[in-house]
């Protein structure tokens, strides 16, 4: 029998209007409490992805051909191995959010986007990884039990604690010799990296030049170390200093411009919704024009200087877009990608990627895969600004940096379920249930308030 966080087993969390999420997180919780809510297979389905994504990243840099389990990778055979017990905490969930429509709307249009995604895949002849059958499992999971703010909150914290412990552990691994760094290039590159990027920990750390970390990429490791830093500031507690040094000093070891670019449109998200601090006597209204201003005489300026740092995007979005018009429906595929001719000098067509999460879209599944594409992200910015017009600009802050983000790096392939897509479906997960527990909150206390005189005159 359904047991929704808003009948006996649901305990008020505050007023969404007015939440403290050092007071709120930190409530104390049974044991019954805890395995029964929606934390525990969120906070593993998390952990899964990260830990996962990581030892791929281990493979690749200490046994390209080596730790395979049936001739496939960590990164997909760990999530497979670790989904039974992830679906067991969810069978065992007990209390969970009230469905909410827009949350539905978003995973139904995700679910869709799945599917065309899935088809052009096969249209095109691609390979794929076979984690791509997890999402959708993942998907009616969370649609049938949503998780609680709480438990979102709490995955949130475990996603940029998690990421930031492993930037430390691969530094230490790479500091000392366990680890090769990821490939950064030879001296002509970091000469450029020293003339063009500022790097004022460089030396402290002993680099030579920028950071690659632990994700893959330079842009991948500033995009998390920008996640860490948003989730910090609109955390509580004294823990999220520490998570803020941490995300800090990652971003200044990388160097990544378009981090730095995302993560100020992030805290510009924050600021601009904030209920407390010096900007919160400023109409929010105000605060989103002259915001938004701010924004476009920037990029305007920036461009007519000439001063973007694209570093060869233009040149390789210009090929990839001269790509996609040989296939403007249904785009051409990562084999038509992988096939074509070398469209830029320093990158080869068997590895290359478009270096922007719109472009390389486009040009894999064309207008009709980013149409459905389109439609999520649209439920995203629409879900994530009803929440922040209610105090809570966490999510719509972390949408912003990861939106900006994508403009100049590809942050995941496909829809499949890796830390990025996670990302994703937890700050949704966060927007929808303050939207829903904003509501159920103020009539549990409506309520009460009426029960109250009744029980005073017994």
């Amino acid at each position: 029998m359904e047991r929704h966080v808003h009948e006996e087993s649901y305990r008020p969390i505050a007023s969404l209007d007015t939440v403290n999420l050092e007071t709120d997180l930190k409530r104390p919780l049974t044991g019954s409490d805890t395995s029964r809510t929606s934390t525990p297979y969120l906070v593993a389905l998390t952990l899964t992805v990260m830990l996962a994504s990581y030892a791929n990243y281990l493979k690749d840099r200490l046994d390209p051909s080596g730790f395979t389990l049936g001739g496939q990778a960590p990164g997909i055979y760990l999530p497979i191995l670790a989904f039974p017990l992830i679906f067991v905490l969810w069978l065992l969930c007990r209390s969970w959010s009230p469905r909410n429509p827009w949350l539905l709307a978003f995973l139904g249009a995700l679910a869709a986007a799945w599917i065309v995604h899935f088809i052009l895949i096969r249209i095109h002849n691609d390979l794929y990884p076979h984690t791509i059958w997890l999402l959708p499992l993942i998907i009616a999971m969370l649609a049938w039990k949503p998780p609680t703010w709480e438990a979102s909150w709490i995955a949130l914290r475990v996603l940029a604690w998690t990421a930031l412990g492993i930037m430390i552990l691969t530094f230490a691994l790479e500091q000392l010799g366990l680890v090769p760094q990821f490939f950064t290039g030879g001296p002509e590159l970091t000469e450029f990296e020293l003339e063009n990027y500022w790097l004022p920990l460089r030396e402290v750390f002993g680099l030579d030049g920028r950071w690659p970390g632990p994700f893959g990429h330079i842009s991948k490791t500033a995009f998390m170390s920008s996640v860490i830093i948003i989730i910090a500031v609109a955390d509580r507690g004294w823990q999220r200093w520490l998570l803020l040094a941490g995300g800090m000093i990652g971003m200044l070891l990388t160097g990544g411009r378009g981090g730095y670019l995302a993560l100020v449109a992030g805290l510009a998200v924050l600021l601009i919704f904030a209920r407390t601090g010096p900007f919160s006597r400023i109409p929010v209204t105000l605060r989103l024009i002259t915001g938004a201003a701010l924004a476009t005489a920037g990029a305007f300026t920036l461009y007519s200087l000439g001063s973007l740092g694209l570093t060869g995007r233009q040149e390789l979005w210009a090929g990839y877009l001269n790509l996609w018009q040989t296939s403007p429906l249904i785009g051409v595929g990562q084999s038509g990608i992988s096939t074509s001719p070398q469209i830029v000098t320093w990158m080869e067509s068997s590895w290359m990627d478009a270096h922007s999460l719109y472009i390389e879209q486009l040009t894999q599944f064309g207008i009709l895969g980013s149409l459905f594409i389109g439609i999520v992200l649209l439920l995203s910015i629409t879900l994530t600004i009803k929440s922040a017009w209610r105090g809570h600009p966490a999510p719509a802050a972390l949408l912003t940096t990861y939106m900006v983000a994508g403009l100049t790096d590809l942050l995941h392939e496909n829809l499949q379920i890796l830390s990025t897509p996670i990302l994703l479906l937890i700050l949704i997960s966060i927007a929808s249930s303050t939207l829903t527990n904003t509501t159920r909150s103020r009539q549990r206390m409506a309520d009460t308030m009426e029960a109250a005189p009744e029980s005073a005159d017994q």
